[in-house]
């Protein structure tokens, strides 16, 4: 889905965001970009949200920020109980591990 949405503004060909299926490899890239924030940080729009649901270290889930606003992180997500849908998590939530930035910091 995230890909997808990518794909369909352009930040894929722009080398904003990789193409990739497993949230694993998405992760890796932002790291390896220097592109990364930790869970806890504030997220930009259009950044990726990466969940650990096991909070084993491992991401499980990707999703679209769509804002931020009184400590609530507002996502748009795909495969979410099976559909798209918008979603809402504190801005602390310890299964958020963590966000890939779409825009280069400036």
């Amino acid at each position: 889905f995230v890909s997808w949405c990518g794909e369909q503004s352009g930040l894929l060909q722009q080398g904003c965001l990789p193409k990739f299926a497993s949230c694993r490899e998405g992760m890796q890239w932002f790291l390896q970009q220097n592109r990364w924030r930790e869970g806890g940080t504030t997220p930009q729009p259009g950044d990726l949200i990466f969940f650990d649901w096991e909070q084993d270290g491992t991401p499980n889930h990707v999703g679209i920020v769509q804002g931020v606003k009184n400590g609530q992180v507002y996502t748009i997500e795909g495969n979410s109980e099976d559909t798209c849908r918008k979603r809402t998590y504190e801005k602390d939530d310890e299964r958020i591990l963590g966000y890939g930035m779409t825009e280069r910091e400036k």
